[in-house]
């Protein structure tokens, strides 16, 4: 008799049922799992939705009604809702080993790290107790065109360097800005200019430019002015002698 009394999500994750018939018995009650789901409190939704017994198709529709929460927030319940679950989360869940799950949303992730590592971006990417790997996703979670200049004056390896160019810098304003920003070591600002400026961008980039201490990027980067001019047609020759500081041998053409 118990067996009938339980809910389809309690015996998805009953441990007395082998794991061949929970499988059968999701698949045949799928459509009432999604409505238990819908059901549930935001305490069961976490529970259940790291339950290492509950399969991961079970998983994938609890994560995605989190989800739907968070694109439900012109209406100021549902964001009160998605707080209050973030909490429950940061007290009773947020542990490390939850970095490396699928099913943990990136804002429960952004969590663990500010828990475990604490809130200072740059020290966390510089010190060598943490991988590469873990270091990419803090970059990938925490760090934004916001605060990109911030951190990119810590002592950082090549390789988060790097990664945090070829991943976060993309606004023409913010490459300017990281350019200007003799705080940030030169050696990285020289290979801003070299990850970063493109032929599409160089001319936004060096705009006002240049003044002491600053990169020069249009001498860095005298491969990308070259083929500018070399498709540049009479407005556009115009615009770059009128808006920005071309070198020299450009104008002398």
């Amino acid at each position: 008799m118990w067996f009938f009394n339980k809910s389809i999500l309690e015996k998805l994750v009953d441990q007395n049922i082998s794991t061949e018939k929970r499988i059968k018995i999701f698949k045949r009650n799928k459509f009432r799992v999604i409505a238990e789901i819908k059901s549930l409190s935001d305490e069961d939704l976490l529970k259940y939705l790291f339950k290492s017994d509950l399969c991961d198709e079970g998983k994938k529709l609890i994560y995605d009604e989190i989800v739907s929460i968070t694109k439900k927030w012109f209406y100021d319940e549902q964001k009160l809702r998605y707080e209050k679950i973030k909490k429950i989360f940061e007290k009773d869940y947020a542990t490390e080993g939850l970095l490396k799950s699928e099913f943990c949303l990136d804002d429960f992730k952004s969590i663990i790290i500010d828990k475990v590592y604490g809130t200072d971006i740059g020290s966390i990417l510089s010190k060598g107790n943490i991988g590469l790997a873990k270091k990419k996703l803090v970059v990938d979670l925490k760090v934004s065109e916001g605060n990109v200049g911030e951190v990119l004056q810590s002592d950082l390896s090549d390789e988060i360097v790097n990664y945090i160019l070829d991943n976060v810098l993309e606004s023409s304003w913010r490459i300017r800005s990281c350019l200007r920003d003799e705080k940030i070591a030169r050696h990285i600002r020289e290979r801003i200019a070299e990850r970063c400026v493109t032929k599409e961008n160089i001319f936004d980039v060096v705009s006002t430019f240049l003044s002491k201490g600053e990169i020069d990027v249009l001498s860095l980067r005298r491969d990308l002015v070259e083929e500018c001019f070399a498709s540049a047609n009479e407005n556009d020759i115009l615009r770059y002698f009128g808006e920005y500081g071309v070198p020299k041998e450009f104008r002398n053409r």
